[in-house]
């Protein structure tokens, strides 16, 4: 019997602080993986639609500016495509927001670089 092995090597950051957008990036790409930014929750709900099949790990900030914040991009994404690996940011508070699916991490702002690294080395 012959299995395809699909690999997945994008992360999907989405944040509206250009400079911390940018950190991310970077950090993503120190993996080897490539990273899409995206500054709205509806520009990523688009590229999810399109590219979800490539995409591994979902990074988003709570607060977007947009009428899809970062929790509601969250639980649809985990219910849409259960493949992918979610984190939300915040910087607004420190607490997890209880809409969260128990799989989606959190990290509060300032993040540092080891929890996005840790995140996405085990996305």
């Amino acid at each position: 019997m012959n299995q395809t092995t699909v690999t997945r090597t994008t992360v999907l950051i989405v944040e509206d602080d250009l400079e911390l957008s940018r950190m991310a990036r970077d950090m993503v790409e120190e993996c080897g993986l490539e990273a899409l930014e995206c500054a709205s929750g509806q520009a990523a709900h688009d590229q999810l639609a399109a590219r979800a099949h490539d995409i591994r790990a979902l990074f988003t900030d709570v607060a977007l500016g947009d009428s899809i914040d970062g929790v509601a991009l969250a639980l649809t994404t985990a219910e849409r495509y259960p493949w992918i690996s979610i984190c939300v940011t915040s910087g607004q508070s420190a607490t997890r927001p209880d809409a969260l699916p128990l799989k989606v991490r959190f990290i509060s702002k300032p993040w540092r670089a080891a929890e996005v690294l840790a995140f996405v080395e085990g996305a």
